[in-house]
């Protein structure tokens, strides 16, 4: 599952990590009003004359967000079969398929 969604967990960290030890936030405006920021890696601030990269900021956010929830939603799936149902959650799995109430659906 980790290696599954490695490129998209370093890519937070490593802005993250830039962003948070290295060097202020950088945030640009398109022409179109879209918002872009400078994307980061490990050390880049070491290398005064690289190549920056700009990428939109709503698309990064939106996607870093549903692949996170993926990644939870699988994560939860896994583990809930290597834990024994709990007197709790064998009553809200009953409510769910009664209909009495609703499942979270992303």
């Amino acid at each position: 599952m980790l290696l599954k969604n490695r490129q998209w967990i370093e890519d937070v960290a490593n802005n993250r990590d830039g962003l948070a030890h290295k060097a202020s936030a950088f945030l640009g405006f398109e022409k179109d009003g879209s918002v872009v920021f400078e994307r980061r890696k490990p050390f880049d601030d070491r290398i005064p004359m690289r190549k920056k990269e700009f990428q939109d900021l709503t698309k990064y956010l939106d996607e870093t967000f549903e692949n996170l929830y993926t990644f939870l939603d699988a994560y939860t799936a896994l583990h809930r079969k290597m834990v024994k149902a709990s007197d709790c959650t064998r009553m809200m799995l009953e409510a769910l398929e009664k209909g009495l109430m609703k499942e979270y659906a992303p």
